[in-house]
């Protein structure tokens, strides 16, 4: 039976997270190695519990707009993690030149990149990403990156410009939508029940 890392009991769940997803990658462990965050086939992660029950296996896709849900749950995904969908919900404190580029073609280029943050995390490639390349060896360490370049970032976005910004998005920003969160919620669900979320 799988164990939690850190307290030694059982795990309630496994999230099978992935690369295309943005944001930050989990680092709760130091060692774990980048490659392993790979697409890992829920069957073979669903395997690893030792029965081979998908559930409870959460999906940590980059199922923005749900597209990948569908996918997820044929495999046996009991959830499937949201994130990048949400991003231009008015809810959400998406900053003004981050949903410009979310709705821009440039969203269509993402890259992980330790610039921003000092650990991988997916974002919409901008100038520094492209000038710096997006994992660089010369990154201040988590979280020291973030504060290095807090004068460049703010002296970009006052003039509108998000080239200095970290503009997290997964691989597919196509499914952000300018709703209120709670209805893209409802329209999540209601996909993911049917099987075919859009």
């Amino acid at each position: 039976a799988l164990t939690n890392l850190f307290t030694g009991r059982p795990a309630r769940g496994i999230v099978n997270r992935v690369m295309e997803a943005l944001g930050p990658m989990g680092a709760a462990v130091p060692a774990f190695p980048l490659a392993t965050a790979a697409i890992a086939p829920l069957r073979a992660a669903a395997e690893r519990t030792g029965s081979g029950d998908f559930s409870p296996l959460w999906a940590g896709q980059n199922a923005s707009g749900c597209r990948a849900a569908p996918a997820a749950q044929a495999l046996g995904a009991a959830a499937v993690q949201v994130g990048t969908a949400y991003l231009l919900c008015p809810e959400a404190t998406t900053s003004a030149v981050h949903r410009a580029a979310l709705k821009s073609p440039d969203a269509a280029r993402t890259a992980l990149t330790n610039l921003f943050s000092g650990r991988p995390a997916r974002g919409i490639v901008n100038r520094l990403m492209r000038e710096l390349g997006p994992l660089n060896t010369m990154a201040p360490a988590f979280p020291g990156a973030a504060a290095a370049i807090v004068p460049l970032r703010a002296a970009a976005e006052a003039q509108g410009s998000g080239d200095f910004s970290p503009l997290w998005a997964g691989q597919n920003a196509s499914g952000c939508r300018e709703i209120p969160a709670a209805e893209l919620t409802l329209s999540l669900a209601a996909g993911w029940r049917l099987g075919d979320a859009s």
